[in-house]
Parts: structure tokens; sequence; C-alpha cells
């Protein structure tokens, strides 16, 4: 029942669902883990730290758990726990690149480009095809004052979402660009 009110987009009363399972079960795996991602949606982020550290108990290596708790922290403003939750999540699947990229968000927002560069580039080895993987290592060569591979993300990324919000600037960007290297 809670997963399909939340699939028909009422949220609270999938929580309130789950909520009552639990007082039922208070065993039940899935309803802490379903809670922790309900209250990050509506920013009860208390809320989804506890359910998320509630069901890790239960199930201590699970990767999308550690990524929930991650995301609640990060959106506190609690970077640490931010980052060793996500750091956990790709101990527990590397394959899973969700943490990688908030991991790379979290670096880049704190100045230390090389983490988040580093970050970025095992992203696109397991999928290359990630328009804002490609954008956000675009912005770290630019702060580097590295264009050329700047550039060469920033082509990336239109090819990948030619109708991207910011397409024309970026479009400007590599124009302006163009422009100085031919003027040279």
């Amino acid at each position: 029942l809670a997963k399909a009110l939340h699939m028909t987009g009422n949220t609270k009363k999938a929580m309130e669902s789950y909520e009552a399972a639990i007082q039922y079960n208070p065993y039940f795996e899935e309803a802490f883990f379903n809670l922790g991602f309900l209250a990050l949606e509506l920013k009860q982020l208390k809320k989804s730290v506890d359910n998320f550290k509630k069901f890790l108990k239960m199930q201590p290596n699970h990767p999308r758990a550690h990524y929930g708790l991650g995301t609640s922290y990060a959106m506190m403003g609690n970077d640490e726990d931010a980052k060793r939750y996500y750091k956990n999540a790709i101990i527990y699947d590397s394959e899973f690149l969700s943490p990688y990229i908030n991991l790379a968000n979290i670096h880049m927002a704190s100045g230390n480009l090389v983490v988040a560069k580093n970050l970025l580039k095992i992203v696109l080895l397991k999928n290359p095809n990630l328009a804002g993987v490609h954008k956000n290592l675009g912005l770290i060569f630019m702060q580097e004052k590295d264009m050329n591979d700047a550039s060469e993300h920033f082509k990336e990324y239109l090819r990948l979402m030619p109708t991207a919000p910011d397409a024309l600037a970026i479009k400007s960007f590599l124009q302006n660009k163009n422009q100085s290297q031919n003027q040279s």
C-alpha cells in the first residue's frame, strides 16, 4: 500500500503507512529504508537520518542506505558525515555512481578540485555518457585554467544534452575560446 501511495504522489500517506507497518513489525527493514528516502524527499532530514540509521543497524553494508544517509547529511550541511557515508556506499558497490558524483560535488564546493576531478574521471570510466559529469569536469578544468580539457568536456556535455538550459552559455564559452586561439 505504501509503495502504491508513493507512486501516486502521496508521499505523506506513504510515510504514514510505513510508520504504521513499523508499529506492527519493528523489524520491517524495507519500511525504514523507504521512510529514509521519503523523509529525504520531504526534506525532513532528521527523520531521514534516523530511519537510515535504523535500517543500517539491520543491513550495515547496504550501499543505497549509506548513499541516502550521506545525502541527508549533505543537505544538512554536515559535509564530513556526508563524505563518510558516500565513501561507504562506494565501498559496498563500486558500480553505483551517484555517491561518486555527490562526493565530487562536496569536494568541488570546498575547493578540493583534484579529488573532485579524480572522482568524476572514475565515473566517466564507468559511464562516459553522463552529461552532468562532463559539465562539472569542464568547470573544474576552467578553474584550473586548462581551457583545452575544459572545452573537450563542454563539447561532450553539449553533444549529450544539446538542449540543456545552459547550452547557450557553454556554446558562447567555446566560441570565445576558439576566437582567442585564432587570434594568437
